[in-house]
């Protein structure tokens, strides 16, 4: 073991000491430069992000350049963990909401500061810090600069942020590998089904015949839309077993396996099917209400305004998934939707719209080349759900120096 990974050589010093807080970066007003939106920014400390536009700078955003670390300051966004670090990108801007904070070259390393910001015990103390209205609670800089750390020697705080990176790394190439897979699938789908149904659809509503084995339905006739189940607040458990699913973890494509409220036991007057499987088909009844995914993992119950989608025929999986998915049916979903503060939609309305289903041939050729894909993709989120926990459970004991690193093998 080197000689400086011994926790005597980890130097006791307060944050503030080894690192820049919103450090000053020169932009020029009105000129255009990469910003990124509270809403793109991804929950649980990941550095990549979901969406950048380029608009003009006002001079009364938060500016940043390469490699500082981003920490949300604000209520919920500061304890969903909207943390991150870009690196592609030289000089940018986004929400005041945000704190900037900075390594000092030979003192900090700037992958490791990414990484201890991450963990709990900054992020508590940022929590504990929060003041304003309920609604929307700000954390306190000057109560985080002066949190205690125990700071490791630079090429130890190297080596940690190594190690991590590794797992994000990973978990970033299974995410690109997933983007590739979902296209494909709504490829094979739009080529197979989609264009002809639309086309079909059309030719039934002027009263024409349709080639033989297609017809009309509602959609009620081929599933049945079951919403969720009203969960009281008092039950809610900060260690309860089971998760509580809402529309936040019904994603477009993905199931967002990490909720804020859990319980411990589930309500006599809950349904059967807000039991939810590995498999289970979500879709998000409010906001965004074309949002659809698969479940996977454990121990999940179906809360209000968000519904599954129960098939009455098993072999129409991967046609019912890639059906909600299409243009089409986006465009059904929200037409039908209401509300003015937000979109709301009606299960039984949506049960009521009329589709058009292919042949049976065409439905198990379909099924065939598209259901390995949608295994693929599953399989795919939950390694990355694995190595996101693996990675959690690493940081507090990597930065803490409670694990040696030389002890550690790299994924």
């Amino acid at each position: 073991m080197p000689f400086f990974q011994h926790s005597k050589w980890w130097k006791k010093t307060k944050l503030h000491e080894v690192i820049i807080f919103n450090p000053k970066v020169k932009l020029e007003k009105w000129k255009k430069y990469p910003y990124v939106a509270m809403e793109n920014v991804k929950e649980n400390c990941f550095k990549t992000i979901s969406k950048i536009i380029y608009k003009e700078y006002n001079g009364w955003w938060s500016k940043f350049e390469n490699w500082d670390v981003i920490f949300a300051r604000i209520t919920p966004c500061l304890q969903n963990a909207k943390i991150t670090q870009i690196s592609w990108i030289n000089k940018w801007f986004w929400s005041t909401e945000f704190f900037v904070f900075r390594n000092i070259p030979w003192i900090t390393d700037k992958n490791f500061i990414f990484y201890l910001f991450c963990s709990k015990k900054i992020r508590d103390v940022a929590e504990k810090s929060m003041v304003g209205a309920s609604w929307r609670q700000r954390a306190d800089l000057k109560s985080i600069k002066n949190i205690e750390i125990l700071l490791p020697p630079l090429p130890i705080q190297q080596k940690i942020a190594s190690i991590l990176s590794k797992y994000d790394d990973l978990i970033e190439n299974n995410n690109k590998r997933i983007k590739i897979l979902e296209q494909m699938a709504q490829a094979i789908y739009n080529e197979m089904i989609g264009k002809k149904s639309e086309e079909f659809l059309k030719k039934s509503e002027e009263g024409k015949e349709l080639p033989e084995g297609w017809r009309v339905v509602k959609i009620s006739d081929i599933l049945d839309i079951l919403w969720g189940f009203a969960f009281k607040s008092k039950d809610y458990s900060p260690d309860g077993k089971y998760k509580i699913v809402t529309i936040k973890n019904v994603d477009e494509w993905k199931f967002i396996p990490n909720v804020v409220n859990k319980i411990n036991f589930i309500p006599d007057k809950m349904k059967e099917h807000c039991k939810l499987k590995t498999w289970d088909i979500l879709l998000s009844l409010t906001g965004n209400v074309w949002r659809v995914c698969i479940v996977y993992w454990n121990n999940y119950l179906l809360n209000q305004r968000v519904a599954k989608l129960e098939l009455k025929n098993k072999n129409y999986y991967a046609f019912v998934y890639l059906l909600f998915r299409s243009k089409l049916m986006k465009y059904k979903m929200e037409n039908l939707a209401n509300g003015v503060a937000q979109q709301n939609l009606s299960p039984i309305q949506l049960g009521k719209t009329q589709i058009v289903i292919p042949n049976a041939t065409l439905i198990f050729k379909f099924n065939y080349l598209v259901k390995p894909i949608l295994d693929q993709i599953l399989n795919l989120q939950l390694q990355n759900q694995n190595l996101k926990q693996t990675r959690d459970l690493l940081i507090p004991r990597l930065v803490t120096g409670k694990l040696n690193v030389e002890d550690l093998e790299i994924v």
